[in-house]
């Protein structure tokens, strides 16, 4: 069916999460090929696939538009308007802007019901569920969150094209350990334990290092328990008897 273009809107999650972007290219498309999909509108007549559509055609003072009315329930519009955007190039802070948004429905347990998507909820975790809907790895999305946490200046940054979000995320690893190394400076007698994916670093004005100790303990106990399990041919670094 045909609507007015005038009488159409935006949908208010789509400006929370995407950016109205490369409206001149998309403008020049619709002059030279027509526009070639019909846009997706809820019964408010608020789009829910082709906000970017609608600008161009309301910059080109179009004045008619193919639409397919679908009823939806309101808790479900934000999660289409994902999907609808699936193909979409996005930049690392729509992509942050979806995983937060994807994130709060899938740890509820709720994300997309069966006819809104083909996810299997009990296949693995949300990271998993989050992954295969939006096509990127789970490491992706746990730098992102991480950066986003730590040291979220930095999202601007990788979409400026001055850093990628690997070199990012190190950065963001390394500005919390900063931060926790400085909160802890007047606090000799309250040692706290940095862990990376690399190293843990020790408060080094601790008086008795137990912490130290501990894992050290622990360690060892490890190694005899293994040593009883194998009958003491657990494998050593070379020159150990």
């Amino acid at each position: 069916m045909k609507v007015d273009v005038n009488k159409l809107r935006h949908h208010p999650f789509n400006s929370e999460v995407y950016m109205l972007s490369d409206i001149e290219s998309l403008k020049e498309s619709i002059k030279s090929v027509g526009l070639l999909e019909p846009l997706v509108i809820n019964k408010q007549n608020e789009v829910i696939s082709g906000n970017r559509r609608l600008e161009a055609l309301k910059e080109l003072e179009m004045k008619k538009v193919d639409v397919i009315v679908k009823e939806l329930n309101k808790e479900d519009e934000p999660l289409h308007i994902i999907s609808h955007n699936s193909q979409r190039i996005k930049t690392a802070r729509e992509l942050l802007n979806e995983i937060k948004v994807l994130t709060s429905y899938y740890k509820k347990g709720q994300g997309f019901r069966s006819d809104l998507t083909s996810l299997n909820m009990k296949r693995g975790g949300w990271k998993d569920d989050i992954s295969n809907e939006l096509g990127i790895s789970t490491s992706k999305i746990y730098k992102l969150l991480y950066i986003d946490d730590v040291f979220p200046e930095l999202i601007d940054m990788i979409d400026d094209g001055r850093m990628t979000i690997h070199q990012s995320y190190v950065e963001a690893k390394r500005r919390k350990i900063q931060n926790t190394i400085d909160d802890n400076k007047d606090t000799p007698n309250k040692p706290s334990i940095i862990t990376t994916d690399r190293f843990t670093i020790y408060n080094k004005s601790s008086a008795e290092m137990t912490e130290l100790e501990e894992q050290q303990h622990r360690r060892r106990a490890q190694a005899r328990e293994t040593d009883r399990r194998t009958g003491g041919r657990s494998a050593g670094p070379p020159g150990c008897p």
